[in-house]
């Protein structure tokens, strides 16, 4: 199968049962947040497919399994299958605005970076409530 194809495949699993989250992430004293996609489906075989692609990890909560990815793990699944996503794509775009909103290394970022960063969360979260 050509790999368009299955970047469809793929964008449409999204599409249908995928989502962006960003949330708030803490660890060694200091907080932030975090970007992260994921992929849920009662069967796994198909997200483990997803998983020999994009990396990531497939987790089961005892009722579904979910195909999750992170921070630049999810920036590059989110790139790739950007140019297949009917229904998503805007939940795409503020996952890539809120990535390109990270520099390298650690350093303090300015008020008007944290208030972007958290108005794509507020916005996210709106678009994943409907």
């Amino acid at each position: 199968m050509a790999d368009s194809i299955k970047l469809s495949y793929i964008a449409g699993l999204f599409d249908g049962e995928g989502c962006v989250i960003i949330q708030r992430h803490a660890q060694g004293g200091r907080s932030g947040l975090v970007m992260k996609v994921s992929i849920s489906q009662k069967k796994r075989e198909i997200l483990d497919w997803v998983k020999t692609w994009f990396g990531g990890a497939v987790h089961f909560d005892g009722r579904t399994h979910a195909w999750v990815a992170s921070t630049r793990g999810a920036e590059t699944f989110l790139r790739t299958i950007s140019p297949f996503l009917q229904i998503k794509r805007r939940e795409a775009e503020i996952g890539l605005e809120f990535r390109a909103t990270i520099g390298k290394g650690s350093k303090r970022v300015s008020r008007e970076v944290r208030a972007r960063r958290e108005a794509l969360m507020a916005e996210l979260t709106t678009l994943n409530r409907t």
